[in-house]
């Protein structure tokens, strides 16, 4: 049975039974009377009719009629891709990262650069420093879509994001770090909170530099040693079997919210000026097949970590490989809405 959208809230619906009889002689030849979405009063395009008859719903499209528009948001996904493949995905990636690989890792080493820059300059902090990079990120994820796409991508889409989503960036960026900062640094407290506490049971020159190289850092960050933080002590003090569960947790929950959050700057490039709306977009995204995606992620860690071996030369081919790989899962996910030039 036809039951068309309604041309402005987008809603699949048809008016009450009360308009059975005036649809019932429209159907025998009466010309049709205007009709309302029940939900949001806008007038069906002209030619549309419905009819609650024995319960069910009867309609007439004529050829002209008016199709809804397509969202604005990532808010209705197509469905999801029940072959997902993590090795496949993997191998779909190399192509256009092999066309475009000078262009794509000159990118990349442009961001790098910039951040490097940044935290030589005195007074530059992470959140002025985002300022920056935030937007420039952004033009990276550009310059993959469009190589993704077959295009070879300029030096002006690596700056593109400044004057088209400046301030979606910077509050994505923002937002995300919020979400991100208790439970990321959760973890990032318990492991090094584990290692100074090996490190406290042991005696020896490599011992104590650790306790001491860690007690400056939190010195350098916070103006006071490791262990007078609040609530580190207590930590220390604690059993080990606590440490461990502490560490495991908190290394799960960042872990399962980095993947969720993942694809929330390429929904900002693609999609949606709304930082919010590109965070449950991503989750949205990643809930697909989470268990997959975060398989993924791990392998592309590990990637990373065999491209250290070689005196980090092998980073050059992995860390653009781990940025292909996650725009490939986007493509293929969603396909792309906007095309830049």
């Amino acid at each position: 049975m036809l039951k068309p959208d309604c041309p402005k809230c987008g809603r699949s619906h048809v008016p009450g039974p009360e308009n059975c009889a005036d649809n019932a002689a429209t159907l025998e030849g009466t010309p049709p009377q205007p009709r309302r979405c029940n939900i949001c009063g806008a007038v069906y395009p002209e030619g549309v009719v419905f009819c609650f008859l024995d319960g069910g719903s009867v309609g007439i499209e004529p050829p002209d009629v008016v199709q809804p528009s397509p969202p604005k948001v990532i808010a209705e996904m197509p469905p999801a891709d029940n072959g997902f493949k993590i090795f496949r995905t993997i191998g779909e990636a190399k192509p256009f990262l092999h066309r475009h690989y000078l262009s794509l890792v000159g990118a990349l080493a442009v961001v790098a650069a910039v951040q490097l820059v940044l935290s030589l300059i005195p007074y530059v902090n992470l959140f002025s420093g985002l300022l920056v990079v935030a937007p420039l990120y952004g033009g990276c994820i550009t310059v993959f879509l469009i190589a993704s796409s077959g295009r070879e991508p300029t030096i002006g889409n690596l700056f593109s994001q400044f004057s088209r989503k400046y301030f979606p960036f910077i509050g994505t960026t923002l937002l995300k770090l919020i979400v991100l900062l208790v439970p990321c640094g959760t973890a990032t407290l318990t492991g090094v909170g584990a290692i100074y506490k090996a490190a406290a049971s042991s005696y020896g020159a490599l011992a104590w530099d650790i306790r001491h190289g860690i007690n400056h850092a939190a010195q350098y960050v916070t103006g006071v040693e490791f262990h007078d933080i609040p609530g580190m002590q207590t930590f220390l003090d604690s059993g080990w079997e606590w440490v461990i569960m502490w560490l495991g947790l908190s290394l799960l929950v960042s872990a399962i919210l980095l993947v969720l959050l993942a694809f929330a700057e390429i929904i900002v490039v693609d999609r949606t000026n709304n930082p919010f709306r590109a965070l449950l977009g991503s989750s949205r995204l990643a809930r697909r097949h989470l268990f997959k995606y975060s398989l993924l992620f791990v392998i592309l860690f590990l990637y990373n970590l065999l491209g250290l071996i070689p005196l980090g030369l092998g980073l050059l081919y992995t860390i653009p490989l781990s940025w292909a790989v996650l725009v490939t899962v986007y493509v293929k996910a969603v396909g792309v809405k906007t095309v830049y030039e």
